[in-house]
């Protein structure tokens, strides 16, 4: 999925319970970092039961010693 907008981000949320609010912090932080991007998947918790969850997956750049490096 290369552009996410609120729409699509509502779609994939739809049974958070803080969804608007969770869509306005993905939106500026996917805003801020072009290379993230936004990741249903379904998590299992040490009980076993699971849940999906959204997560963003790709590269953050930092400052390292004045040198700007790349996290995966």
């Amino acid at each position: 999925m290369s552009v996410v907008n609120e729409v699509t981000l509502k779609k994939m949320l739809k049974q958070y319970k803080y969804r608007d609010l969770t869509v306005r912090e993905i939106t500026y932080v996917i805003s801020q970092y072009k290379d993230l991007k936004p990741v249903m998947d379904a998590y299992v918790f040490n009980d076993g039961s699971s849940r999906d969850l959204m997560s963003l997956t790709g590269t953050v750049p930092v400052s390292y010693r004045g040198k700007l490096a790349e996290w995966t």
